[in-house]
């Protein structure tokens, strides 16, 4: 089948009305619930896997960092956080 841009634009965005209008963007995540307080986010999947994290002492609580860092955790297929944090450096790089 061809289409010109038009027609791709306008089936894209009947697709993208239906995915957002049907769906949240937690949900297609796979976010069943978030709890935040004031020193842990804690996320927990729809398949039961749960991810939290805790700031250190010297940082400030950061509600959208917690929650990146828990779903991070709870979607990652490793035993520890420091085995996660390990892998994570191997592809992070940090120029100051």
């Amino acid at each position: 089948m061809t289409m010109n841009a038009e027609e791709f634009q306008k089936i894209l965005m009947h697709n993208l009305r239906k995915i957002t209008k049907n769906e949240t963007i937690l949900e297609r995540m796979g976010v069943e619930k978030v709890i935040f307080n004031d020193n842990a986010t804690i996320v927990i999947l729809t398949t039961g896997e749960k991810g939290v994290a805790i700031k250190s002492k010297s940082d400030e609580y950061d509600s959208t960092v917690g929650f990146a860092m828990a779903y991070a955790y709870a979607v990652a297929d490793y035993d520890s956080k420091a085995q996660f944090k390990k892998e994570l450096g191997k592809i992070v790089i940090f120029d100051l």
